[in-house]
C-alpha cells in the first residue's frame, strides 16, 4: 500500500489551510483552524470532528477523517502509523520493518521494500486465524506454514519451537532438543521419546518423567494427580524437591522446603504456610469468600463480596461490595499512585502524587462515563470533556483518542496554565479563548461572530470579517470591511 500516496491526498485536502495563523479562523462547519493553549502548531478541524490536522505530543503531525482514517508522522515527516476504522485495520512502521492487522485476525509483519539487505534475519509473517500461519526468514530451514487443520508446520512461530500437526486432531506433534511428543489424536493418545518420555491415554491415565527434573502422572484428570519436580536454583546449594498431589474435590496438597499448601474440599477450605524464604500464613474458608492472610510482604483480609483489603508487596487494594468499588495504592519510589473505579469503569480516579511532599498539588484524572472526563496535572494544566464515552475504557489506547473520541467531545475546556485558555462546544462551532500573557480574549460562533480584545484593542467581525466594528484606544469605534485573518507564513505543516 502506497502510505505516501494516501498522506499528499489528505494533504492536499488542506493545503490552503495547513498554514499557521496568527488568529482562529472559524468558518464552522467548514474549516476551523486554531492554537491549542500552550502549543505555537496549529490544528484545524472541517466538517465538525471528522476532518483533522493537528501536531502530536511527540512533535509530528497526526491528521485524517474520523473514524476512517487516521495517520501518524513523526518529527521529519516520516510515516509511523496508519489505522482505518480502527480498530479494523491499522498499519504500523518502526524503521525500516513494519507491521499491520485487520481486526487482530489477519496480521502481517515484515521489512518494508525500500530496507535495504543485510543478514540482520528479521523474518515476513502472514497469519490468518484460525487457518493460516506462515513465517519466512533467510533460513528457509526454519520457516513455517500452516493451513489449518490440513497441515502445518511451525518452527519458533506463534510461540511453538517446533510443532507439526497433520488433519488436526488425527495427528500433532512437538519437537525440542531434548524430547519429542506425539499425540494419536490430541488429546487422548500421546506417546513421549527422548530425555522426557511417558505416555497417557487421557482422561484415564498419563505419565511424563523427565530424570533429576520431574514427573508428572494423572489418572481420571482432572480428578487425581501426583506431581513431583526437583529445582536446582544454584550449584553451590542442593537441589530442592517439591510435591504436590491431589484428589478432587477432597483433598490436595503442595508442599516445598519451606512452603505447604493443604485444601479440603477443594478449592472452598484450606490453609498455606510460608517459612521462608519471606514468612507468609492464609486460611481459607469457602474460598474465594472469606480469606486471611499474615506475612512479611503481605496483608490479606477478605470477607466476600462485601469488603476486601489487601496488601501484597506494597500494593495495597480495596473492594467494597464487590465490584461496586475498587480503590488501588503504590508507590514507585517517589511517585504514589492511587486509582478508584466504580463498577469497574462507570467512575475512575487515577492520581499521582509526591509520596516525601504529599502536600504538593496532585495530578488527577477523573471519568464519569460516559459524561465527562477531566485531567489536571496539579501544576496549572488542565482539560475536561463532554461527553466521553471512551476515556473510562480505552484510557490506554491512543489510536481510539484520535479515531473515536473527539466525535462525542462536544465540550472541551483546555487550560495550558493558569489564564491560558480555551473552551468549545459543538466541535469548535462556538469557541472562547482567553491569554494572560499576550493580553486577549478570543470569541467565535462560527463564521456568524467573533470577537477580539487585546490591550488596546477590541474588533466584533460578521461572516469572518468580510465586516465589521474595531475600537481603537486612541480612536473610537471604526466599522471595517474585508479584514480577514493574515496567513504566517513561517510555520506550516509537514508534507510526506
Amino acid at each position: 500500500m502506497n502510505w505516501r500516496r494516501l498522506t499528499l491526498i489528505i494533504g492536499f485536502l488542506g493545503y490552503g489551510l495547513c498554514l499557521s495563523k496568527a488568529e482562529e479562523s472559524n468558518l464552522f462547519p467548514g474549516i476551523v483552524s486554531f492554537t491549542r493553549p500552550g502549543q505555537s502548531q496549529i490544528s484545524w478541524n472541517a466538517f465538525g470532528p471528522f476532518l483533522f490536522n493537528e501536531p502530536s505530543a511527540e512533535g509530528g503531525r497526526i491528521f485524517g477523517l474520523r473514524p476512517l482514517f487516521v495517520q501518524h508522522l513523526d518529527l521529519g515527516g516520516s510515516h509511523e502509523e496508519t489505522t482505518i476504522f480502527y480498530p479494523l485495520f491499522y498499519y504500523r512502521s518502526y524503521g525500516d520493518s513494519y507491521e499491520w492487522s485487520i481486526f487482530k485476525l489477519i496480521n502481517s509483519t515484515g521489512r518494508s521494500k525500500d530496507a535495504k539487505n543485510d543478514s540482520g534475519g528479521l523474518t515476513t509473517t502472514f497469519d490468518v486465524w484460525p487457518v493460516y500461519f506462515s513465517e519466512k526468514g533467510n533460513d528457509e530451514a526454519t520457516s513455517s506454514m500452516a493451513v489449518f487443520p490440513l497441515y502445518g508446520k511451525l518452527q519458533g512461530h506463534l510461540g511453538l519451537e517446533n510443532a507439526e500437526f497433520i488433519a488436526f486432531p488425527l495427528y500433532l506433534k512437538f519437537a525440542t532438543e531434548e524430547s519429542q511428543t506425539t499425540y494419536l489424536p490430541w488429546p487422548f493418545i500421546r506417546f513421549t521419546t527422548g530425555k522426557e518420555h511417558g505416555f497417557s491415554l487421557w482422561p484415564l491415565f498419563g505419565t511424563t518423567e523427565k530424570p533429576d527434573a520431574y514427573k508428572r502422572t494423572f489418572a481420571l484428570w482432572p480428578f487425581i494427580y501426583s506431581n513431583e519436580e526437583t529445582h536446582k536454583p544454584d550449584e553451590a546449594k542442593p537441589a530442592e524437591v517439591s510435591h504436590e498431589c491431589g484428589v478432587l474435590p477432597f483433598y490436595s496438597v503442595e508442599k516445598k522446603p519451606g512452603y505447604i499448601n493443604e485444601n479440603y474440599l477443594w478449592p472452598f477450605f484450606g490453609y498455606s504456610d510460608r517459612t521462608s524464604p519471606i514468612r507468609y500464613h492464609e486460611t481459607r474458608y469457602f474460598w474465594p469468600l472469606l480469606v486471611q492472610g499474615r506475612g512479611d510482604e503481605a496483608y490479606v483480609n477478605r470477607f466476600g463480596p462485601i469488603y476486601t483489603h489487601s496488601v501484597i508487596k506494597g500494593l495495597d487494594k480495596t473492594w467494597y461490595i464487590w465490584p461496586l468499588y475498587r480503590q488501588e495504592k503504590w508507590a514507585d519510589a517517589d511517585l504514589g499512585q492511587e486509582k478508584t473505579r466504580v463498577l469497574f469503569f462507570l467512575i475512575s480516579k487515577d492520581e499521582q502524587f509526591s509520596v516525601s511532599h504529599p502536600e504538593k498539588s496532585h495530578a488527577v484524572k477523573t471519568t464519569i462515563w460516559p459524561l465527562v472526563s477531566t485531567w489536571d496535572n496539579g501544576a496549572g494544566q488542565a482539560q475536561t470533556q463532554i461527553l466521553s464515552p471512551f476515556e473510562g475504557i480505552f484510557a490506554d489506547s491512543p489510536q481510539m483518542r484520535y479515531a473515536w473520541a473527539p466525535i462525542f467531545s462536544f465540550i472541551r475546556f483546555e487550560q495550558a496554565s493558569v489564564g491560558e485558555t480555551r473552551l468549545s462546544l459543538a466541535w469548535n462551532a462556538i469557541t472562547w479563548a482567553e491569554s494572560n500573557k499576550s493580553k486577549q480574549t478570543e470569541f467565535h460562533l462560527g463564521p456568524l461572530i467573533q470577537i477580539r480584545t487585546n490591550q488596546t484593542t477590541k474588533q466584533v467581525a460578521f461572516l469572518d470579517g468580510l465586516f465589521g466594528f474595531k475600537q481603537d484606544t486612541f480612536k473610537g469605534w471604526s466599522i471595517f470591511g474585508m479584514e480577514f485573518s493574515q496567513n504566517d507564513p513561517t510555520v506550516t505543516t509537514t508534507h510526506n
